[in-house]
């Protein structure tokens, strides 16, 4: 990536209970990212259940939360808003729809590279947690975390070069200590990448940065690590960083150097016998 834009702080809301997207009136402000409960919006709820959880201020139907963001600000080839958590949304530019989402476990991506170079624009992004295609169950239910309703995690414009990387994958391996890159590159065809590797939040590189060529629009290759490269354990869980460049837009990815596997009838880390507890 070349840039990236928080989005975190203030936010004009309305809460459409009825579910009707009609006459939407932002009487209400929400700071996020958050949930409605935990920012108060809703109808107070006085039940105190003791079998499972239960939310302060509850809110079940459309939330709607908007705001003007700047498409120009992040100077770049290709534009994406990063919604990591959430329900079900919909999202507006202009009050245009680019579409539904409705992971629970995924972070939501909506493309707005054809509105760079147009400056200023309305964000609108509705959330339900009324409508699931399933009847509750694990992340909607008041046993789990409640059929909450908001935005959590980041919240971000982010701005890519004109060829960058998505789909990045990493496999390690502990006994030639390299790692097998593979990924699929946006914008060209072919041409060529610089991969380092680093201490997470350090830019400084360990070892030797190494050019690699990409054809079809396809990354697989294979980085060899620095000879100290320490091994993940519990007992010492050592990260990295992959970098990877593309004239400038540059990504990086957190690894660890560990081989999970079993050894008479037990599961081994780097060959080392551990116990994986169980509970029900």
């Amino acid at each position: 990536m070349l840039n990236k834009i928080d989005l975190s702080g203030a936010w004009r809301l309305a809460l459409d209970y009825e579910c009707k997207g009609e006459n939407i009136l932002y009487n209400e402000n929400i700071d996020l990212p958050n949930t409605t409960s935990n920012a108060k919006k809703g109808k107070l709820n006085d039940a105190r259940e003791t079998g499972y959880l239960t939310d302060t201020y509850k809110f079940e139907g459309w939330a709607w939360f908007r705001r003007t963001i700047d498409t120009d600000a992040a100077g770049c080839s290709a534009l994406e808003l990063f919604l990591e958590r959430t329900r079900i949304t919909e999202v507006f530019i202009d009050g245009r729809s680019l579409g539904v989402q409705e992971s629970f476990v995924a972070p939501h991506v909506y493309d707005l590279t054809e509105y760079i170079g147009t400056g200023e624009h309305e964000l609108v992004i509705k959330v339900a947690n009324a409508g699931y295609k399933t009847s509750g169950g694990h992340m909607t239910s008041p046993d789990t975390q409640t059929n909450w309703n908001g935005i959590v995690g980041r919240i971000e414009l982010i701005g890519y070069g004109k060829a960058h990387c998505k789909n990045v994958m990493l496999k390690t391996d502990i006994h030639a200590k390299c790692v097998r890159v593979t990924a699929d590159v946006i914008g060209a065809e072919k041409g060529s990448v610089l991969i380092s590797q680093h201490v997470i939040n350090d830019e400084e590189a360990i070892g030797e940065p190494k050019e690699f060529a990409f054809e079809n629009g396809r990354l697989e290759i294979v980085y060899k690590l620095a000879d100290d490269t320490a091994l993940w354990s519990e007992h010492d869980p050592a990260l990295y960083e992959l970098c990877i460049d593309i004239d400038g837009d540059r990504s990086r990815h957190i690894f660890g150097l560990r081989e999970f596997g079993t050894e008479d009838g037990k599961f081994t880390i780097n060959g080392r016998k551990t116990f994986l507890p169980w509970s029900r």
